[in-house]
């Protein structure tokens, strides 16, 4: 059965990753086509060299700069909004 061993090209490992990721991120159309380029090139560096932690550093990075600096949202501010 094709679904026991799987094998999926490191092509179509990349797309299916970062389709999944950007539908995740979908009310924003320019975050969902942000993170779908992100997600490419941090897919493929992780296929390259197999560690998630500076992935995960700069996921927060860019994240935390996108969203104060180009999108205008303060996160801080709209989690302790109802406090």
């Amino acid at each position: 059965m094709a679904l026991e061993n799987p094998r999926f090209s490191n092509y179509q490992i990349i797309l299916l990753t970062s389709l999944l990721f950007s539908l995740v991120h979908y009310p924003s159309a320019f975050l969902m086509l942000f993170t779908f380029i992100m997600q490419w090139i941090f897919t493929t560096a992780f296929l390259r060299w197999k560690n998630i932690w500076p992935l995960g550093l700069y996921h927060g990075w860019i994240a935390t700069f996108l969203l104060f600096y180009i999108m205008g949202r303060d996160l801080w501010m709209e989690l302790f909004v109802g406090f």
